[in-house]
C-alpha cells in the first residue's frame, strides 16, 4: 500500500505550485478539487444528492452551473459545510482507490485539498503538508486568476481555515511567498518523510 501525504493550503497559496513540483519529480498527487469537480459531473448518485440538497444547480446538458453553486456555498457557511458533507465522502473513496493503483517515488503518493483537515481525507494521510502564503499575495493571485473582485476573493478565503489553524495542525509548512524558493523546501520535506 502507498503512504499517503496530504497537501493543504488556503485559497492562493500555491498548493498547485508545490503539486506540480511534486509530479515533476516523479511522485503521483491526486487532485481533490480536480476530481471533486470531475465527480459532481458524472456520479449520478452525487449529482442527485446535489440536486436534492440545493435546488436545480445543473445547467440543461447536465453540467453543474458552477456560478449559481459558487454563489449559493460561497456566501454561507453552512450552506458550504452541507455541500462538502456531501461531496467529500465520494472524493475521499474515489481518493483512496486511486491511491491503491498508482506507484509513485518511494511509494507515497500525494493528495492536494484546500480543506483537507476539515475534511475526511485528514483521516486516510500519515503527514500534512500546508502550503503558505502572505494573504495579500493570496488575494492578488486569486484576483487574477479567477478575474474576479477583491471583495469575492476575500470572502473565499474568509469562507476557509484559518491560516493559523491550517498551520497548527500540519506536520511541515512550504512557504511559497513571491520571494520564497519552494524545490529546496520540498526536497528538504522529502527526506524527512
Amino acid at each position: 500500500m502507498a503512504r499517503r501525504v496530504g497537501i493543504t493550503g488556503g485559497i492562493g497559496s500555491g498548493k498547485s505550485v508545490v503539486s506540480k513540483a511534486l509530479r515533476a519529480m516523479g511522485y503521483k498527487v491526486y487532485d481533490a478539487d480536480s476530481n471533486s469537480k470531475r465527480l459532481c459531473a458524472t456520479n449520478e448518485t452525487l449529482k442527485n444528492a446535489l440536486t436534492n440538497a440545493f435546488g436545480n444547480i445543473y445547467n440543461e446538458d447536465g453540467t453543474l452551473n458552477k456560478a449559481l453553486f459558487a454563489s449559493i456555498i460561497f456566501n454561507d457557511a453552512a450552506q458550504l459545510a452541507k455541500a462538502n458533507a456531501i461531496i467529500h465522502p465520494f472524493v475521499t473513496k474515489d481518493f483512496l482507490e486511486w491511491s491503491e493503483k498508482v506507484f509513485s517515488n518511494n511509494g507515497i503518493v500525494f493528495v492536494e485539498s484546500a480543506i483537507l483537515i476539515e475534511s475526511e481525507l485528514k483521516n486516510h494521510v500519515e503527514k500534512v503538508i500546508n502550503v503558505s502564503a502572505d494573504e495579500n499575495e493570496r488575494l492578488s493571485r486569486i484576483i487574477k486568476r479567477d478575474r474576479c473582485t477583491e471583495e469575492s476573493a476575500r470572502a473565499r478565503i474568509n469562507s476557509q481555515m484559518p491560516e493559523r489553524k491550517r498551520a497548527e495542525t500540519a506536520d511541515f509548512i512550504i512557504m511559497n511567498g513571491d520571494d520564497d524558493f519552494i524545490t529546496p523546501q520540498i526536497e528538504k520535506l522529502l527526506t524527512e518523510l
